[in-house]
């Protein structure tokens, strides 16, 4: 369900930029340059990539310790996927994405340069894996199923 808000949260988001670019004038500008504000987190300290946990469309996600051992979890977007990680930074920054229930961001990062270029999300690290995860794995009784349903309505 976090998962669906989420991508929910992304869609509508995206939609909402598409049309305000509408009206836009188009400029010369570099379409590499990231314009997003500078995270508070990444730079300060080395992140070392553990093991891959998952890998999807648009990026593959790893279990990754930080320079003061805290594990935390790295999405690793493409040069060709700067958009969709951009998307993904804007609605972490969103206020409602500051919840108990949700992955807490920690910053995001482009490494490496021209073909190498890699964009990287960073968010803290879940030992249980996502809510997907856990009920493709596990069958929930009603109880279950009642404690999962109110915590995502919380």
């Amino acid at each position: 369900m976090t998962l669906l808000a989420l991508l929910g949260a992304a869609y509508w988001w995206r939609t909402l930029r598409r049309k305000s670019r509408i009206n836009e004038v188009p400029t010369s500008e570099d379409p590499l340059i990231d314009l997003s504000p500078p995270s508070p987190y990444v730079g300060l300290r080395p992140i070392q990539l553990i093991e891959v946990k998952a890998q999807g469309k648009f990026g593959s996600v790893w279990k990754a310790k930080d320079g003061s051992d805290n594990m935390v979890a790295v999405k690793i977007f493409s040069l060709s996927d700067r958009n969709s990680w951009q998307i993904e930074q804007e609605v972490y920054r969103l206020p409602q994405m500051k919840h108990k229930n949700l992955l807490t961001y920690l910053g995001a990062e482009r490494r490496g340069e021209g073909l190498g270029t890699e964009y990287w999300l960073i968010t803290e690290y879940h030992y249980n894996g996502s809510l997907w995860d856990y009920l493709k794995a596990n069958t929930v009784d009603w109880n279950q199923l009642l404690n999962i349903a109110q915590g995502i309505a919380r």
